[in-house]
């Protein structure tokens, strides 16, 4: 007897909610079942789509959507699905229109304006921006006590560089009794008072949201952000805590905080960072970026076995994985000295990505240590000079890596041209450390460049 479909979708719900990679496998399997019972579930293909993003694995999150869209092609829903997963392959004209053909299929499509905002944002483009927030404009005036419709508009007026705008709407609708209660509108006050510099109203904000839900991972945020806003790094000793004991857990909410402690040159407030990058993999065991994150951070704080090994176990599932590729290469070179196994590994990923700066930057960096092959080294830190935009710090560093490389070739007239190129660089953006001045210096007045090499 055929299971019922009903049943399917039933078990494949509670699947979704286990969250281990063994569960999602079996989820996946039970909503391909679906979809081959009945082409035209939403939900079902929306799940399939939902596990591919949740696993990173965006280019297979859009051939799903591509897929749910033939036998759905007016669903706003799969349109804008589609668009997220084009928003994190980059594609970010591509995920708008997407949300627009979602808005002209329904012009309240909820999630196709998510997406023209998302898009917008991560664009970062003024024109995008101006759209997406006469979209929020128009929907605010239409709907003033949709609390969600209030944060996005004001999403898209902070990156329009005017948070304070956004704040008299909030304001009135926190003083309604619906809005009295919400939490995210008092947070997202909070944030905007913090970004426009008043840090006093912002802490009377937070503290408000405290009072109603002391646990809420939004409102964990919005104090973590407030403190290092002022650079009070004590008080954010111990916050790891607040954050893994919260009641609702946003595995991007921990990713954020995580990368940002870990980055921290207090080794107390690294150890935080890696309490939560850790707490992040536990949340999201199948995100390659959480991995990544921590795998990083482990070896920016010393811990170079565990780091090497999680990045050998994340290219084991996506060997394709440019920046396990990069970071594990960095790693063999640096720590091991193993340039012929670190040269595999970043020719494999130029491979698929010629002009990827980091690799090139390794790749150079492998080849000046070693002396038969300096000159492919130049060629890589020449090609990175080319490749960094004018001006750019990047570009300063790959002048300087290319002016050694010249040295060590004994071409000192080609030295001093890049490194002179740095320091006018240098000049604008103050990137080089007072040893690295002296560095140059030295070279450019003729003084024994090996010495400082």
């Amino acid at each position: 007897m055929p299971e019922d479909l009903e049943l399917i979708k039933l078990r494949a719900v509670q699947l979704l909610q286990q969250l281990t990679p063994e569960s999602l496998h079996a989820a996946k399997e039970k909503l391909q079942q679906v979809i081959k019972l009945e082409p035209t579930s939403v939900d079902a293909h929306l799940g399939l789509i939902g596990i591919a993003m949740k696993q990173d694995d965006y280019a297979g999150a859009r051939d799903y959507a591509i897929r749910a869209c033939g036998s759905n092609p007016d669903n706003p829903a799969l349109l804008a699905a589609r668009g997220r997963a084009e928003l994190a392959l980059e594609n970010v004209e591509m995920a708008v229109q997407l949300a627009r053909l979602g808005l002209a299929r329904d012009p309240n499509s909820a999630e196709a304006g998510d997406l023209l905002v998302e898009a917008a944002l991560k664009g970062n483009d003024r024109r995008l921006l101006d759209e997406a927030g006469t979209l929020a404009e128009t929907w605010v005036r239409r709907d003033p006590a949709d609390v969600d419709i209030l944060i996005a508009r004001a999403r898209v007026l902070t990156s329009l560089g005017t948070p304070q705008k956004a704040i008299p709407e909030l304001e009135a609708y926190c003083r309604t009794n619906q809005g009295s209660a919400s939490v995210p509108a008092c947070v997202m006050l909070a944030d905007l008072y913090r970004l426009s510099g008043d840090v006093d109203k912002a802490g009377q904000k937070i503290d408000q949201a405290e009072s109603r839900e002391p646990n809420n991972q939004r409102v964990i945020h919005a104090r973590f952000l407030w403190l290092l806003a002022q650079k009070r790094f004590t008080d954010l000793q111990g916050i790891s805590s607040a954050y893994i004991s919260a009641e609702e857990q946003d595995p991007m909410m921990v990713l954020m905080a995580g990368s940002t402690l870990a980055a921290s040159s207090s080794m107390t407030l690294k150890k935080e960072g890696l309490l939560l990058l850790e707490h992040a993999v536990t949340l999201s065991p199948t995100s390659a970026k959480a991995r990544l994150s921590l795998a990083f951070a482990l070896y920016q704080a010393g811990e170079v076995e565990r780091a090497e090994q999680m990045y050998r176990q994340l290219l084991s599932q996506h060997p394709a994985n440019i920046q396990a590729l990069n970071d594990l290469a960095w790693i063999l070179q640096a720590h091991d000295r193993d340039y012929a196994a670190a040269l595999e590994l970043v020719n494999t990923g130029l491979r698929l990505a010629r002009d990827e700066p980091h690799l090139l930057d390794t790749r150079g960096t492998i080849l000046a240590n070693m002396q038969d092959r300096l000159a492919e080294a130049r060629n890589d830190f020449q090609r990175l000079t080319a490749l960094s935009p004018s001006g750019s710090r990047e570009k300063a560093r790959a002048f300087l890596k290319l002016g050694r490389i010249c040295v060590k070739l004994n071409d000192l007239t080609a030295a001093k041209r890049h490194l002179d190129e740095a320091l006018k660089i240098d000049k604008e953006t103050n990137v080089f450390t007072p040893a690295e001045r002296s560095e140059i210096s030295n070279i450019l007045l003729g003084r024994d460049p090996m010495a400082v090499l």
